[in-house]
């Protein structure tokens, strides 16, 4: 299972993530994603992730590629 948790500040947005992260969760993290991308930072806090599985590790890997920070790896 995987929360999602997004707040944002002054044109940063945080998206938290508690949980497992798996290929089944990354469209949806990847819809919240696109929807701050074009305008604002985009942070992604890893800090709660106790799992993370093959898939997505490459698409955290091209996440970063793109711009997003990657925080508490």
């Amino acid at each position: 299972m995987l929360k999602m948790q997004r707040s944002v500040n002054n044109g940063n947005v945080r998206i938290m993530l508690s949980g497992r992260i798996e290929r089944d969760h990354l469209s949806e993290l990847q819809r919240l994603i696109d929807e701050d991308a074009p305008h604002n930072i985009v942070t992604l806090d890893l800090e709660d992730v106790r799992l993370v599985d093959g898939e997505a590790v490459g698409f955290l890997a091209r996440c970063e590629g793109a711009g997003i920070r990657l925080e508490n790896c």
